[in-house]
């Protein structure tokens, strides 16, 4: 999440979500990879049942990966930071479905993603992810737990 402070922009990014903030080139990304402590898992009942367990036992957990809900403590494991706002344009927030074309992937760069969300919006992203989920159905390519994932997009200008 983002808030306007004063002559700062204050973000806090946790769990699967990435901030993406500055003026065009360069770009500051900001993401939470600690569930990636976890591994990964392929897509088969099996895989998918054992990785959501190990899942279960590192979730809001010391040395494991924190997210928001019933565990308010979740908040201070979170990334924060301020950036004053003329620093700032653009910010573009992220779920860990929709950075997946980057951070999984990597079918693009943070530069080509805001850029086209600049120019059109998140439909080009979001096309794109569910064609390479689509096309990788078994995730063999891309070892997942899940073949679609969800893919939130919000893109702020200042």
């Amino acid at each position: 999440m983002v808030r306007l402070a004063g002559s700062a922009v204050e973000y806090l990014v946790l769990a699967d979500s990435t901030l993406i903030y500055g003026k065009p080139q360069p770009w500051t990304v900001v993401t939470d990879t600690r569930i990636e402590l976890v591994g990964h898992a392929g897509i088969s009942i099996q895989a998918r049942a054992q990785h959501m367990e190990r899942l279960a036992h590192v979730r809001n957990h010391t040395g494991g990966f924190w997210v928001a809900g019933p565990q308010p403590e979740a908040a201070a494991h979170s990334y924060t930071g301020a950036v004053p706002v003329d620093q700032v344009h653009q910010i573009a927030l992220l779920s860990d479905g929709a950075a997946r074309l980057v951070d999984k992937f990597q079918l693009a760069d943070w530069e080509t993603v805001m850029r086209r969300l600049s120019a059109g919006g998140p439909g080009w992203l979001l096309s794109q992810i569910r064609n390479a989920e689509d096309a990788d159905p078994y995730a063999i390519r891309w070892p997942r737990s899940k073949l679609h994932d969800d893919a939130t997009v919000a893109i702020i200008d200042l």
